[in-house]
């Protein structure tokens, strides 16, 4: 991606943000091979180890930390996603906003709370809207990343239109 600050990934897992991934012994080990990174690009739903253990990032680093298993359904999938794009703090904040809850940028038990108390539909629409002026701020700070905003917004995209089609139209306020 254009600016990424993330530097090297592999299935979305970032060296920056991840410097001691065990993972990265198998992706440095393969460096060496004429067609890298296209080998392991091509190797990875073969190679069990190496999905076992982006999987462990997502789970742990995402998933379990944002406690995305006790929010209602449309808001999980929404939160993961922003965590992963997002750093942390952000996406809790917006996050927050969103359902109504003190926007501190930690998951705790009161923005479980709040978020079982949220209307989905309406908390979904508002998290994506403060997604997407996240990442005109972003371009506006940057122009030069104006070349990630299809990719950016197409992701974000799908990704409501997902959970609206999979989340039940109700809620409280």
């Amino acid at each position: 991606q254009i600016g990424d600050t993330g530097g090297e990934t592999i299935a979305g897992v970032s060296r920056v943000h991840n410097p001691d991934w065990p993972g990265w012994a198998i992706v440095d080990s393969r460096k060496t091979e004429p067609d890298f990174p296209k080998n392991l690009n091509l190797d990875l739903p073969r190679n069990a180890e190496l999905k076992r253990l982006i999987g462990e990032v997502y789970r742990e680093k995402y998933w379990q930390r944002f406690r995305c298993g006790e929010m209602p359904p449309g808001l999980d999938l929404a939160l993961f996603d922003a965590a992963v794009q997002h750093l942390p703090k952000r996406a809790a904040v917006m996050f927050q906003q969103a359902i109504k809850a003190k926007p501190d940028g930690a998951i705790g038990d009161l923005t479980v709370k709040a978020a079982g108390l949220a209307n989905v539909q309406r908390a979904l629409f508002d998290y994506f809207v403060r997604r997407t002026e996240f990442y005109m701020d972003i371009i506006l700070a940057d122009s030069r990343k104006a070349g990630n905003r299809s990719g950016w917004f197409a992701r974000m995209f799908r990704l409501h239109a997902y959970v609206l089609t999979t989340t039940p139209a109700q809620g409280g306020s």
